[in-house]
């Protein structure tokens, strides 16, 4: 059967919490990315990404729309009311509220799209897995839920493990972007490791790839002959900016740029930039780069560093389970994330040594380049048609 004709038979209803648009560009970009990948398979893909009353703009972007009108893909982001994630006073958790106004935005959308999907696909366990799952089930759809989650035992302090337990339970099939979410499904769960799909994260390598390194210190005002590491995240206390920050501090003269924002934003005179670039602009400033550093507490499938080995960087992240599925000694260093002097040595040992900084560079992007985003998206494509098949 021809491409097109399979692509005319998948209609892929992406339920998701996050979407970049121009009020928030830089929200939840690997969303964006599976997503425009189904459409460039000849799939149909309707996103469905509620947003909150009060608290999350909706600005669409005339291009991109029309771009991705083009390619069979529409967005659509129904208002919902978000009674936030707290635990008042006796114990009440908020956040089950929240997945109940969650799904009734979804269930409203899902009833004014022209064409039924052929299956739900909802991006991280809550809310938009429990959306696909419940409202599949209603709807006599399949219903798939994807795990990208830092922490799958959080769920269970605001919902129980039995809730969790039975929701995922229902889904036709599971994806995790890693064997130590796929792990907690089957240990702690109880779910059949059958019905659970390990596929990683990859990367677009048409956009993160090397750079000529003195260009983009030029292009960037970067000085052009220190020692700099790049580091990409939310400034928050599990991704480590501050200790970043320290651990350079303690070095002799390495210095750093952080692309991101949050709270803890990292300051000194080893900071040359803290704050946000166009998305477009991130591989450049990982290209003016020596060295990656990410000191995460915990991560599904770092993005952020698969990108940085795609742009030839070694790295030094943590010892934690998804980060040792994707990093070897080959590319870098692990280390506890909490090791600040640790975190110091691993930096100053990569770049006070040029062999192997450039054996490690050259390993990171070999790797990065086995991981393409197309091998990654027909996979997945694979998988949802084998799940709607099975169902």
């Amino acid at each position: 059967m021809a491409e097109s004709e399979q692509g005319a038979r998948l209609h892929v209803g992406l339920i998701s919490r996050g979407y970049p648009n121009l009020a928030l560009p830089h929200q939840a970009p690997f969303v964006q990315v599976v997503a425009r990948g189904l459409a460039d398979t000849g799939a149909r893909v309707s996103v469905v990404v509620p947003r909150a009353w009060g608290r999350e703009p909706v600005r669409l972007d005339p291009t991109t729309e029309r771009e991705d009108l083009a390619r069979g893909l529409t967005v659509v982001s129904p208002r919902h009311v978000s009674f936030s994630r707290r635990v008042l006073p006796g114990g009440f958790a908020t956040f089950p509220l929240s997945v109940w106004g969650f799904t009734r935005a979804v269930k409203r959308a899902l009833s004014r799209l022209p064409e039924r999907p052929s299956i739900l696909y909802g991006h991280f366990a809550y809310p938009a897995g429990h959306a696909a799952v419940h409202l599949g089930a209603k709807l006599g759809i399949p219903s798939v839920v994807v795990l990208g989650e830092s922490r799958m035992e959080e769920y269970e302090v605001d919902l129980g493990l039995d809730t969790v337990r039975a929701m995922l339970g229902r889904a036709n099939a599971i994806l995790s972007v890693s064997e130590e979410n796929a792990d907690y499904c089957t240990s702690r769960l109880g779910l059949d490791r059958a019905r659970i799909t390990v596929i990683p994260n990859a990367v677009d390598l048409q956009t993160f790839q090397p750079r000529d390194r003195a260009q983009m210190r030029v292009k960037h005002g970067l000085p052009a002959d220190e020692p700099i590491v790049a580091f990409v995240g939310y400034f928050i206390d599990r991704k480590g900016p501050l200790r970043v920050a320290e651990a350079l501090s303690r070095t002799a003269s390495v210095k750093g740029v952080f692309i991101g924002d949050g709270p803890e934003v990292p300051r000194g005179d080893r900071v040359l930039h803290a704050g946000r670039v166009p998305h477009a602009e991130v591989p450049e400033w990982l290209g003016a780069a020596d060295l990656f550093v990410l000191p995460t507490r915990a991560e599904g499938s770092p993005n952020a560093v698969l990108e940085a080995m795609a742009c030839g960087l070694p790295v030094v992240t943590s010892d934690v389970p998804a980060l040792r599925e994707c990093v070897d000694p080959e590319q870098g260093v692990l280390v506890d994330p909490d090791d600040v002097e640790g975190l110091a040595r691993a930096i100053e040992r990569i770049l006070g040594d040029e062999d192997l900084r450039r054996a490690m560079s050259a390993s990171a992007l070999a790797r990065a380049r086995g991981n393409s985003l197309e091998r990654r998206v027909a996979r997945i494509r694979a998988w949802l048609e084998a799940t709607i098949a099975a169902a």
